[in-house]
């Protein structure tokens, strides 16, 4: 009867446990979601203003190294 319950209990904290995963996974996805409206509206708080910039680095660097290829067509 104990194991019963023992068992029981394991699987209620490992569903409780699996459930607040979720829900964090949900919470995070929500504030990315925010995050992208509030840079595409062109609202710049100190995250937004260093994804920003990483992404042109990313890009100028991308256009830097197409540059300098040797391949007739470019970067494929």
């Amino acid at each position: 009867m104990i194991a019963l319950i023992r068992l029981l209990l394991r699987f209620i904290w490992l569903t409780l446990f699996a459930l607040g995963l979720r829900r964090a996974l949900e919470i995070v996805q929500g504030g990315t979601d925010q995050m992208i409206d509030r840079i595409e509206e062109g609202e710049s708080g100190p995250l937004e203003r260093t994804l920003a910039r990483l992404h042109e680095a990313l890009h100028d660097r991308r256009s830097h190294q197409a540059d300098t290829s040797d391949a007739p067509l470019g970067e494929m």
